[in-house]
């Protein structure tokens, strides 16, 4: 299906008969106020959605692992904070889809559409102004989008 894909996981628990990935980042500042919203953005962040992939494939799991990203908070006075992220199969599905089609793809070849993570993981960078649209519901789109563009 993909080829060989391979990612470096920190840990993987099992808490009461659930698998769990626990990955810890050092971070300038906390999370944001809207946990909700940021952990809906790192769920579209590439690496931890190939994690997911990975943890599902290996332990033949129906559905995505639940993601803990620990955050240690480098300020005066050190912090530390936890994210629960959850991934949709369609994620999971469209990022595998996404993976195929990259590895499919000939050196140097930039003309076949692939998803730019980029745009749409806040850690990353601005998130792009069809976030709802590529990674929310049809209700979702239905109230904010208009074709070609935002409403």
């Amino acid at each position: 299906m993909l080829g060989r894909y391979t990612a470096r996981l920190d840990t993987v628990l099992r808490i009461g008969g659930e698998l769990v990935i626990v990955d810890t980042k050092t971070r300038a500042r906390a999370f944001p106020e809207d946990r909700g919203g940021y952990a809906r953005g790192v769920a579209t962040n590439p690496q931890f959605l190939g994690q997911a992939f990975l943890v599902m494939q290996h332990f033949k799991l129906e559905a995505p692992p639940l993601l803990w990203v620990n955050a240690m908070v480098k300020t005066k006075v050190p912090q530390y904070d936890r994210l629960r992220v959850e991934f949709s199969p369609r994620a999971i599905e469209q990022w595998a889809a996404n993976q195929q089609r990259l590895s499919a793809r000939p050196a140097g070849d930039s003309s076949s559409c692939v998803m730019n993570y980029s745009a749409c993981a806040p850690e990353i960078g601005s998130r792009c102004w069809a976030f709802g649209w590529c990674h929310g519901t049809a209700e979702t789109r239905a109230r904010n989008y208009i074709q070609g563009g935002p409403r």
